[in-house]
């Protein structure tokens, strides 16, 4: 008999234990070292997260950590990535900051067409939003560049959107 995955709320926060579990099971993989896991292992990191994906979302999730940490999985950015999955704003900042690869406080068009894919793998309103729109929609100063908390209120914004 198949049963169906146990999924969880992600509107919920995680309770402290169920975060050291979330830890645990990250230094449980098979290729864990020194703070990092590879990328092949996101399916079993996202089940013990009981947040199953379609393996074209565990495509777009495997490439985006390769473009952002060369296909390795920092547990000191995942661990908080997973913790905050329940909070727009927080998980957007977090997002945004982790995908300026070259750091320089902005989102390049590159940057924000990563941060698109990997959205538009948990809403698919996303796919549609081009980087020209982003930047008409955030670059008030008309400088051609967006900064990293204009982006995140952009995200937030069209989960709002999205909701109402």
């Amino acid at each position: 008999m198949t049963t169906e995955p146990e999924w969880r709320d992600m509107s919920v926060p995680y309770t402290a234990e169920e975060l050291e579990q979330v830890r645990s099971d990250f230094r449980s993989m098979p290729t864990y070292k020194n703070g990092f896991v590879g990328v092949e292992n996101i399916p079993e990191l996202f089940k013990s997260l009981r947040y199953y994906r379609t393996p074209s979302q565990l495509k777009y999730i495997h490439d985006f950590w390769v473009f952002i940490w060369n296909g390795g999985i920092m547990e000191d950015v995942y661990i908080p990535l997973a913790s905050q999955l329940h909070l727009t704003s927080v998980f957007a900042q977090r997002l945004t900051k982790e995908t300026d690869t070259n750091r320089d406080g902005f989102l390049s068009e590159d940057e924000f067409k990563t941060v698109i894919a990997y959205l538009a793998q948990h809403d698919g309103t996303f796919s549609g939003k081009t980087f020209e729109d982003f930047v008409v929609e955030t670059d008030i100063n008309k400088s051609g560049l967006v900064d990293l908390e204009k982006a995140t209120a952009w995200i937030v914004k069209q989960y709002s959107d999205i909701a109402n």
